[in-house]
Parts: C-alpha cells; sequence; structure tokens
C-alpha cells in the first residue's frame, strides 16, 4: 500500500511540473508589425523581393523567440533580441551575405559547386548544411572543426 501511494504522489507530481512547464512553452502566431525592427531589417537586407508569409513568436521559459518564414519557404529563426540563430533555405542557397567569410571561402574551395542550404549558429559553433547532405561545423573563429555525412 505504501509503493502504491508513492506512486501515486510522484505520478502527481510529475503531471503537475509537465502541465506547469507546458505554461512556459507557448508558440503562437503573430503578425509582421510584431516582429522586433532588426528582424525585418535583416529581412529586407538579405532576402530582397520576398515576402514574410508567417510569422511565430516561441515563449521558452521566458524567453521570446522568433520564426519566420518567407514566400520562397526559407524559414529563419531569430533570439529574442532579433539575431539570426538559424538560416533554412532548404528550396534555394542562403545569401552569401549571411555566411561569414571565411566559411564561404573554405566551402568554396573545399567543395566546389556545392550550395550552402542551412546555417545555424550557437555561442559554441556554426553548422553549414550543403545541398549534398554533407553537415559541416565550425568553432567561433571560423575553424573547421568536422564534417558529417
Amino acid at each position: 500500500m505504501k509503493k502504491f501511494a508513492l506512486f501515486t504522489l510522484i505520478a502527481t507530481m510529475f503531471i503537475g511540473t509537465s502541465v506547469a512547464c507546458s505554461k512556459l512553452d507557448d508558440d503562437r502566431p503573430i503578425t509582421i508589425d510584431k516582429l522586433p525592427t532588426a528582424v525585418k531589417t535583416f529581412v529586407d537586407k538579405h532576402f530582397v523581393g520576398l515576402e514574410i508569409s508567417y510569422a511565430k513568436l516561441d515563449r521558452n521559459f521566458g524567453d521570446n523567440e522568433y520564426e519566420v518564414v518567407l514566400s520562397n519557404g526559407s524559414k529563419i529563426d531569430f533570439s529574442s533580441n532579433g539575431e539570426w540563430k538559424e538560416v533554412d533555405c532548404e528550396r534555394g542557397e542562403v545569401p552569401a551575405s549571411i555566411i561569414p567569410e571565411k566559411i564561404a571561402s573554405y566551402v568554396a574551395k573545399s567543395y566546389p559547386g556545392t550550395k550552402v542550404e542551412k546555417i545555424s549558429r550557437s555561442k559554441r559553433y556554426y553548422e553549414v548544411e550543403l545541398h549534398n547532405d554533407l553537415e559541416l561545423t565550425f568553432d567561433k573563429e571560423f575553424n573547421f572543426l568536422r564534417v558529417d555525412d
């Protein structure tokens, strides 16, 4: 009986915590005018002629992040301060103006004729996905670290 009571208590705590955490993770569509100016400026500068089709606010544990989908299907994730975190141009190519020069040079030299379809960055590294499905990882100083296929 004690085991059943303990199990019930633990299950109740787990469910309660899950419900509470789900309230902290809130994704919802927003209008384009609600996007930070930095997000709109980035899109206008690097994706000339494309419109924002869809915008979403992701609330994760009190931190706001933004996702936009462009009229050509490209997706861009932004941090709360409007800096890009990931650019995914699955049906095309990431604009050269977004790719750091040292990474662009490495890709051009090591994989001539390939296109960068996706680039993401974090505090520690950059990841680049090429149209041939190779994934390249670079450190924050843009030094090549590894390749995954």
